[in-house]
């Protein structure tokens, strides 16, 4: 009860600030629940970040960004791309990487002009269809 309490208080904090709010990896899988949980109830993002002993909860106030970001990304069709903008906070850029990694979507960095979002799925498959009713 405590650590909902003290974690209900932190994630009040978060809400509006745009920011993020990084939980220790020493949670324990019922703590980690409690955040997902309770950060879903404010609208936050949550997303584990690491791996091994390092892994670790983050949660981010990203307004709409999260809900936009996957409606763009799901309408990229297989042997497509999509370029993103590059006006986006580290939450936000982590939140291409990761989500685009979540729906099985490549991310390719533009340098200064943001990024380019690949839906590789099927594409191999497709291809070789294709190739085999080529007429040589």
């Amino acid at each position: 009860r405590l650590f909902a309490d003290a974690t209900n208080e932190q994630l009040n904090k978060l809400q509006g600030s745009n920011g993020s709010l990084e939980f220790p990896s020493t949670l324990s899988e019922i703590q980690r629940v409690v955040v997902h949980v309770l950060a879903a109830t404010k609208g936050l993002t949550t997303l584990s970040e690491g791996t091994g002993a390092a892994r670790r909860l983050v949660a981010y106030d990203t307004g709409t960004f999260a809900q936009e970001l996957r409606r763009k990304l799901s309408d990229i069709q297989p042997g497509q791309s999509k370029v993103l903008s590059d006006e986006f906070s580290a939450a936000q850029r982590r939140l291409v990487h990761t989500i685009a990694m979540e729906m099985g979507l490549d991310v390719k960095s533009r340098g200064t002009s943001g990024y380019e979002v690949f839906n590789l799925m099927n594409f191999r498959e497709e291809l070789q269809d294709q190739l085999m009713n080529l007429d040589v």
